[in-house]
């Protein structure tokens, strides 16, 4: 959201020159990384026994299958993502663009996959006072927060004032 508000960090805080654009890769990296280990584990558990087609449709998963339907669209809008931010010099900038903006869907449908599967695979009712869902409930509020303020500096950006 920085980067789509042009955001400085030599005009804005903290007054020095970092590259932003490495961190933001690296992000998506790791969060490439997560994506792939997080059902891979589902793989080790005994009960309920998931496949792998379970996985990579999980329509017909043992546990919870609305729900991780939703997560494994998130999934994949995100590899789309990441996918076309890779090959973005090769597309024209206006479809990369469009295309890089699938992640807002995205996050929706992987916070509501966070908030709402059960953790411990049992009955597939989740505890929402849990540290865990409490982590992602306070993540909610503040992507919430953040996807509003940039909705609203929409256009203007962090540029200097002239």
């Amino acid at each position: 959201m920085l980067i789509s508000l042009r955001y400085s960090p030599m005009r804005h805080w903290p007054h020095r020159h970092w590259n932003h654009f490495a961190l933001h890769r690296w992000t998506a990296y790791l969060s490439l990384v997560t994506l792939f280990l997080h059902p891979a584990v589902l793989l080790l558990a005994a009960r309920p026994h998931f496949r792998l087609f379970d996985l990579l449709v999980p329509i017909h998963s043992p546990l919870q299958p609305t729900i991780n339907v939703l997560g494994a669209i998130a999934l994949y809008l995100l590899l789309v993502v990441i996918g076309t931010s890779m090959l973005r010099h090769r597309m024209p900038r206006r479809l990369w663009r469009g295309l890089h903006y699938l992640v807002y869907p995205a996050a929706v449908l992987l916070l509501l996959h966070s908030l709402l599967t059960d953790p411990n695979l049992i009955n597939g009712h989740p505890d929402y006072t849990d540290g865990g869902k409490v982590f992602v409930e306070i993540t909610i509020l503040v992507v919430a927060a953040a996807s509003w303020v940039r909705y609203r500096l929409r256009g203007k950006g962090l540029r200097p004032l002239k």
